[in-house]
């Protein structure tokens, strides 16, 4: 492309490193097309940068103007639409804001699963992860509970109760960055968030329990069938308290009337992680002492007390093979 008009010249040299593409020649000037060789008027394959954009005082942002450019903070207020904007941003941050909050609680959950051998297909898992957003969504902010590392144990432990899973409560508060007082503090306000959880049939959870026991210690079906029929003939007076001790209450008076060769009530309590004068507590209060019955000392020295007692109430009448 020739120079034809000299007027688009300008009045200025190029020191530079620039050659002609043509003749080589080093005699370069800039011009409104471009650079062009002053010797042959070749313009160069090279584009010139403009950097002589017009100023305009609205423009606050080294950039062209468009229909989509958002600006700075003082050009937003500007904007005749900035209601609608600022609503955006906030739904894009609450929207963002859920999104990390949901990996985390994604990411908590298979830990969690994983450290306690818990085998949950995706469905289940999306099922947690669905119950654990929306309840913290009912939770207001700025409440502890609100973190997920607190909030998804205590919704993973409530899941698998209502769905019959045996989950270990100690071993879970182990491996969890929440406290006994916090998970069991949560645990009283459940029902708002899971209405049908004291509803649930407990009678279904207790009994994976007792199968547990039974199959941990190799107790046999008869220990299991013994243990089912006493959770049942005893379920009104040993239904307030919690399902584990309920099973350990049941398991422990199984053996020590049937199965003291085979395990020792110590080793059931461990397994269950509850404490064995708690068990004992439990035995004199809703046992002997309701029926009113004299010589009670310790579960251990009152093993055969017991035994007679439980044959002349016919609670156990499912003997050993």
């Amino acid at each position: 492309m020739m120079v034809k008009n000299n007027k688009k010249i300008m009045n200025f040299m190029i020191d530079s490193h620039l050659e002609c593409d043509q003749c080589g020649s080093k005699n370069i000037i800039e011009t409104e097309e471009g650079y062009a060789c002053r010797d042959c008027g070749i313009v160069l394959a090279l584009q010139r940068i403009k950097n002589y954009l017009p100023f305009d005082e609205k423009q606050l942002q080294n950039a062209p103007p468009g229909s989509t450019q958002i600006g700075f903070k003082q050009e937003r207020m500007q904007s005749p639409r900035v209601l609608q904007f600022n609503r955006m941003v906030k739904l894009n941050a609450i929207k963002r804001s859920e999104e990390r909050a949901m990996k985390i609680a994604e990411k908590e959950i298979s830990r969690i699963l994983e450290a306690l051998q818990i085998n949950f297909d995706e469905r289940e898992k999306r099922n947690i992860l669905e119950h654990v957003m929306r309840i913290r969504q009912n939770i207001k902010k700025g409440t502890k509970y609100r973190n997920l590392e607190k909030l998804v144990p205590i919704i993973l432990h409530v899941y698998c109760k209502l769905h019959n899973i045996s989950i270990n409560s100690k071993e879970l508060l182990e491996i969890s960055n929440i406290t006994k007082n916090e998970f069991t503090s949560f645990l009283r306000q459940i029902h708002y968030y899971f209405p049908r959880y004291q509803s649930r049939n407990r009678q279904k959870y207790i009994a994976q329990k007792i199968l547990e026991v039974t199959e941990h210690f190799k107790l046999g079906m008869n220990f299991y069938h013994q243990a089912m029929r006493l959770m049942k003939v005893l379920w009104n007076s040993i239904q307030f308290t919690k399902d584990d001790v309920i099973a350990g209450i049941v398991c422990s008076i199984t053996v020590l009337c049937n199965y003291r060769d085979c395990v020792k009530v110590k080793y059931i309590c461990d397994k269950l992680n509850i404490r064995m004068s708690t068990i004992q507590a439990q035995i004199k209060r809703n046992i002997f002492e309701k029926m009113k019955i004299d010589g009670f000392t310790s579960l251990i020295q009152s093993a055969d007390l017991l035994k007679n007692v439980m044959n002349e109430a016919g609670y156990l009448n499912v003997h050993k093979k």
